[in-house]
């Protein structure tokens, strides 16, 4: 990969383009592709697409997916903890201990993710809670060093 395609693939992915949102990185991608393709194009439904001419007897597709894991912040709590909603088809599991990006209206905030339990931790009685299906994850925002 030369230096060129490689700083592009990085920029791309530095994007920010989660399900429904993708239009910032598909406006990257036709740029960078424009100049290998024919023609470049896309449609209401959020698909971008090149084309270039070969041999008629020829014919060639590449396709990938454009989107990326994205959450919705619902409610934030006084004390700081950040209760989320899926975009599209993720799962919460695919959250936990990564770095996250929140996009704001003052700009990107940088953080770490972590599901706390359904209740504070203590020496349970009886058997240990565990998360049942249908809780409510929550999150707190840890600011990345």
């Amino acid at each position: 990969m030369d230096k060129s395609a490689k700083e592009f693939l990085f920029d791309l992915l530095a994007t920010p383009s989660p399900t429904g949102f993708e239009t910032a990185g598909q406006r990257k991608w036709i740029a960078y592709v424009r100049q290998f393709a024919g023609s470049v194009d896309h449609d209401a439904y959020g698909s971008a697409w090149a084309t270039l001419k070969g041999k008629p007897s020829v014919k060639l597709m590449l396709e990938a997916h454009a989107d990326e894991i994205g959450f919705m912040v619902k409610h934030i709590t006084k004390e700081g903890f950040i209760h989320v909603d899926r975009i599209g088809g993720s799962d919460y599991a695919t959250a936990r201990g990564r770095r996250v990006v929140f996009e704001g209206d003052k700009g990107p905030v940088k953080g770490s993710q972590r599901v706390l339990p359904a209740q504070p931790r203590r020496r349970p009685e009886g058997p240990q809670r565990r998360l049942r299906p249908g809780d409510a994850p929550r999150l707190r925002l840890r600011p990345s060093a």
